[in-house]
């Protein structure tokens, strides 16, 4: 097993995961972890985003779905 550091991917107080960069030489200074949290709070923001998308997506199939039943006479 090799060091690593352990930085939480939050989107305001929701836990997404955890980011593990591997620090084998154990050299991984306070710029380097900054900018590790840094990445991980893109990360968030990411996984935010392609969620929303893909329940964006959902409702859309729902919603035409309805639509073609309700267009057919089935309810």
């Amino acid at each position: 097993m090799l060091p690593r550091i352990c930085i939480p991917i939050r989107h305001h107080d929701l836990l997404l995961g955890y980011l593990s960069p591997i620090d084998a030489d154990e050299s991984m200074g306070p710029e380097q972890i900054t900018l590790a949290e840094t990445i991980a709070q893109d990360l968030a923001s990411a996984l935010r985003r392609e969620a929303l998308v893909g329940e964006l997506a959902s409702n859309q199939v729902r919603l035409a779905l309805k639509h073609a039943l309700i267009a057919t006479g089935c309810r």
